[in-house]
């Protein structure tokens, strides 16, 4: 039981202080641009999707850390059976298996992620029938981070070199840039930590500005 507490430590403080109060905070905001009544229809469209979406990346954690505990599992059982090449051999695939699923869930956590940046930066565009899409309350924007570099550069434009991910306890997956020191990447972990934070204040600094919220 120690090592999987440890194992996920990092990603715990990152669930438990960051991700849930931002998927409370994406929730209240919903709410409140539903229930507006100057809110226009793509607005109000695009705070359920924002919603959605922060909901979506906390659930990509959430199995990301459960994929975390049963690689642990795997690989004590590995040990045990290591003179047992049957056994042995199922559970390599196994630990294949799961890190491949870690790496789909890290590309789809950024890819929401990218989603999330995008419809809180929505400017003053304006649909056929010239109702705002801008959301109400948000008065800035996010700064260009790792989360969307990352998205941009290693999943988006895939003919980027690269080699790969690789995992670090602390960092969560790492996308080996191929030595380049301007490409260094710092982690799922940290990454989405600094995303969240900036997402957080601008969600709950724009529920502040509306008392009824």
């Amino acid at each position: 039981m120690r090592n999987e507490v440890n194992v996920n430590e990092v990603l715990d403080s990152l669930i438990e202080d960051l991700m849930k109060p931002l998927g409370l905070a994406g929730f209240q905001y919903c709410c409140g641009v539903r229930d507006k009544a100057s809110s226009t229809k793509e607005q109000k469209q695009l705070s359920y999707e924002l919603n959605r979406r922060i909901d979506q990346c906390i659930i990509i954690l959430k199995l990301i850390k459960q994929i975390n505990i049963n690689e642990v599992n795997f690989l004590k059982e590995t040990i045990k059976f290591k003179n047992d090449m049957y056994k042995l051999r199922n559970n390599s695939s196994e630990i294949d298996f799961n890190s491949d699923c870690r790496i789909i869930l890290a590309e789809a956590f950024y890819w929401n992620a990218f989603k999330v940046t995008k419809i809180i930066c929505a400017k003053n565009r304006k649909s056929i029938d010239k109702k705002s899409f801008k959301l109400p309350g948000i008065d800035r924007e996010f700064e260009f981070d790792e989360v969307n570099r990352i998205r941009n550069k290693f999943i988006e434009h895939p003919e980027v070199p690269g080699h790969g991910w690789r995992q670090s306890l602390t960092q969560g997956l790492i996308f080996n840039s191929g030595g380049d020191a301007n490409d260094e990447d710092k982690g799922l972990y940290i990454n989405a930590r600094i995303w969240a934070r900036k997402a957080l204040e601008i969600l709950n600094a724009a529920i502040r500005r509306e008392p009824s919220w």
